[in-house]
């Protein structure tokens, strides 16, 4: 099977010289936009606990009241993930991202100006809507769009162009895909080697899933490759919330004041500090993903949060014990050691990887029961983490040393790489073998009518050539 870096490609060696990666690259920037509002949620209410003015108007919201408040950001995804998922697969992308960027405003607009709970929690709904149709069209639609050499950069830098043309070649719209592919892959060159071999390994892919009608939901029970691809997305998407990263982001204030950090400008300043710090770690991590891979990344990731976790916990609890403050302050440290090590792989990986390991028709249901799955962790977070606190103080940190434990052996035996590959063949590694052989050899049949119809065009072309030249 050719590989794309070892064909001819009408680019140039760097995106920024060259004009098609340049548009290529500033749609997918725009799309990037569709997640930005997933963490400035999460330091915005951290900050927010911090103010006077906030716990004043609000009537100092704690334990389940503070909860309802973070949770009803989330509980709205979980129902529309599917609505969304099959919106996006019936209408195409962009219709994802109207709707998304309608909600959001609405929801900004209504949150800017609440001065009651009701208010707020209605307007943290607003917001879940918006950016869960705004999630999920971004997660299907940005490895669709990117170059291959450039596809683990664009996917990873997703967490921290209006077609889809695999969207378009599934819909029978092959000559716009073909255009699309040309127009941001090769500049305009429609018979440039990259360009045919994308779309050669797309119209296998559609019509293999055609074969086997893989487009409901129960797909994913319906073969061994697609039951592995959906427990390693609820791993993944449930480790996204429940490594102990859900008490860091919405409840710093708390989590600070078990071990007597509990001054407005002192917890602001972690606060912002954590923002900076996160942002930069998974822009290194999205760097890194094509060099290490995504399953070291992945490991190590997952590694570091348990160690440095069972640091918070023990400098908590000598905390508790002996009530020294330099003992408290040593926590601080480590949680950004902690959230380092989540920034390194879990921001930037999960949007990347999800939908490159799924087929075509699977892609944007992938990207929904990702989202799904942690939805449903980070619901369940918002009303556990607050209440926990409350009743058992730091003793709580000690649960989610436990779970990463159990993540590290799920991410160890389950994770598999996809380092170097394209989409398709991305798409196959968890499928048995005889699956991927059969995608070989479709994609093989495909590869000859492609390069016969170029040929016939070519020699079409030529004859006409010649006939102008004659006239």
């Amino acid at each position: 099977m050719a590989k794309f870096n070892e064909l001819a490609n009408n680019t140039a060696d760097k995106w920024w010289k060259d004009p098609g990666l340049r548009k290529s690259f500033l749609h997918i920037i725009t799309l990037y936009t569709a997640v930005y509002s997933l963490g400035y949620d999460g330091s915005l209410l951290n900050g927010l606990q911090a103010l006077n003015e906030w716990n004043r108007d609000f009537d100092k919201p704690t334990g389940t009241k503070l909860g309802l408040i973070a949770a009803s950001y989330y509980l709205p995804k979980i129902p529309l993930t599917f609505v969304i998922a099959w919106m996006v697969d019936r209408y195409g992308r962009k219709i994802g991202l109207y709707c998304g960027a309608l909600f959001m405003f609405a929801g900004a607009l209504l949150g800017g100006f609440c001065h009651s709970v009701a208010q707020l929690v209605g307007s943290r709904i607003l917001l879940g809507v918006g950016t869960a149709a705004a999630q999920v069209t971004a997660a299907a639609l940005v490895p669709e769009l990117a170059h291959p050499r450039m596809r683990h950069y664009a996917g990873g830098f997703l967490n921290t162009t209006y077609y889809s043309p695999r969207w378009l070649v599934k819909k029978g719209r092959v000559d716009e895909a073909h255009e699309i592919l040309a127009t941001y892959h090769a500049n305009g060159k429609m018979d440039d080697e990259l360009v045919l071999l994308e779309m050669r390994e797309i119209r296998a892919s559609v019509e293999l899933e055609k074969a086997a009608d893989e487009a409901s939901w129960l797909a994913w029970f319906h073969t061994k490759g697609n039951l592995r691809r959906f427990f390693v997305i609820i791993i993944l998407g449930t480790s996204t919330q429940w490594v102990g990263n859900g008490v860091v982001q919405y409840y710093l204030v708390p989590v600070l004041k078990t071990v007597g950090i509990n001054k407005a400008p002192q917890t602001a300043g972690v606060n912002g500090g954590l923002a900076v710090w996160n942002w930069f770690v998974s822009m290194t991590g999205a760097s890194l993903v094509e060099r290490f891979g995504r399953r070291p990344l992945f490991l190590t990731s997952i590694i570091g949060m348990f160690c440095s976790f069972i640091m918070i916990l023990g400098l908590a609890g000598g905390y508790n014990t002996t009530h020294h403050s330099s003992t408290g302050i040593a926590m601080v440290p480590f949680i950004f050691v902690f959230m380092g090590f989540y920034s390194l792989a879990l921001t930037p990986l999960p949007m990347l990887y999800v939908p490159e390991i799924c087929p075509l028709a699977l892609r944007a249901k992938a990207a929904a029961l990702l989202l799904l799955a942690q939805n449903c962790a980070q619901s369940f977070n918002q009303f556990a983490n607050p209440v926990a606190l409350s009743a058992i103080n730091w003793k709580y940190y000690a649960v989610y040393v436990a779970v990463d434990a159990v993540y590290i052996a799920l991410y160890w035996f389950m994770i598999r790489e996809t380092k170097g590959l394209t989409t398709e063949e991305a798409a196959v590694v968890y499928d048995p073998d005889d699956i991927k052989q059969s995608a070989m050899e479709a994609e093989r049949r495909m590869h000859q009518e492609a390069h016969k119809v170029a040929h016939e065009e070519h020699e079409t072309k030529k004859a006409e050539l010649i006939e102008e030249e004659h006239a």
